[in-house]
């Protein structure tokens, strides 16, 4: 398979084949990719991004008391092809996707559905060691479910209060800017705002979806920063499950017009309101004692 050449070097001949790892198909050498640090090679084929369109419903771990999922999307820049082979060598749980907001090189990683956090903290430091997360352009979108209490009924009354219930957290965090980037990893901008409307793609809590609710303002700094974002978002989705999902079906006396009921609700929005605010604070203050004990 291999020739010497007059000046001594190995040279590969042009009809030498090789196997995909990720495929197991038989392809030409010039049609693969090296995994970096590793002899095997991916073909082309594995290595191109699936549509933007693709999702990615595999679920891993097994499902907690509490019923939290987690799935991410991991917007990079692989470092080189051969890195981006490692990862879709590696990481076989992710499909790599399109995205037309990305910048050149860019991939958007789906992970599957995680039913607990166990194994999110080596996957990402894997991806850390392969990908380049630190373009603006690149966010790293968290979505938080739950099987038991957020569905298309939960999600459609969250809509209906939306504004009570994030308006005053958006200003807190906007007006703390320097918290807010430290523990999302980024602040608002045109990819992450609120002037869309929260059912819309680009707000910066999406509720676009039926089964989650995605946190758009999250960006990877460090893994344990991100992790600790990961705990912050599942704590304020559930502070919205126990005071607002839960009692929603509340009983009005009769003779009592909806608009009572809806009343009442909106009061409990701002309520909670004022409690995510505290979550949030809660956890850049665990965010800075880490930073604190680390150096």
């Amino acid at each position: 398979m291999k020739k010497q050449t007059q000046k001594g070097e190995i040279k590969m001949k042009e009809h030498t084949t090789v196997i995909c790892s990720k495929c197991k198909r038989r392809f030409r050498l010039n049609q693969t990719v090296k995994v970096i640090g590793s002899k095997r090679r991916i073909c082309r084929g594995c290595l191109s991004n699936l549509s933007y369109y693709t999702p990615n419903n595999k679920m891993v771990n097994k499902p907690t008391k509490k019923g939290t999922t987690y799935g991410f999307e991991l917007e990079c820049v692989p470092k080189t092809p051969q890195h981006k082979a490692y990862i879709i060598n590696t990481l076989t749980d992710l499909i790599a996707t399109d995205d037309g907001s990305l910048p050149s090189g860019g991939v958007e990683f789906k992970t599957p559905i995680y039913n607990s956090l166990r194994g999110v903290k080596q996957m990402l430091e894997t991806m850390c060691k392969h990908a380049d997360f630190s373009n603006e352009k690149c966010g790293q979108h968290m979505n938080i479910g739950n099987g038991t209490y957020i569905n298309e009924y939960s999600i459609n009354i969250i809509k209906n209060f939306a504004p009570n219930l994030f308006d005053d957290l958006y200003d807190y965090m906007y007006e703390h800017k320097e918290e807010t980037v430290k523990l999302c990893g980024r602040f608002f901008n045109g990819y992450v705002s609120r002037d869309y409307g929260y059912s819309d793609h680009y707000s910066w809590i999406g509720l676009s979806h039926d089964n989650r609710i995605e946190f758009r303002i999250s960006k990877l700094q460090t893994v344990e920063q991100y992790l600790l974002l990961a705990k912050m978002w599942e704590e304020m989705l559930f502070c919205i499950i126990n005071d607002l999902i839960k009692p929603y079906n509340l009983h009005i006396p009769r003779g009592e017009r909806a608009k009572v009921k809806n009343i009442i609700i909106e009061e409990k929005a701002k309520n909670i309101s004022v409690k995510l605010i505290k979550i949030f604070n809660k956890y850049v203050k665990i965010l800075n004692n880490k930073i604190i004990l680390d150096k």
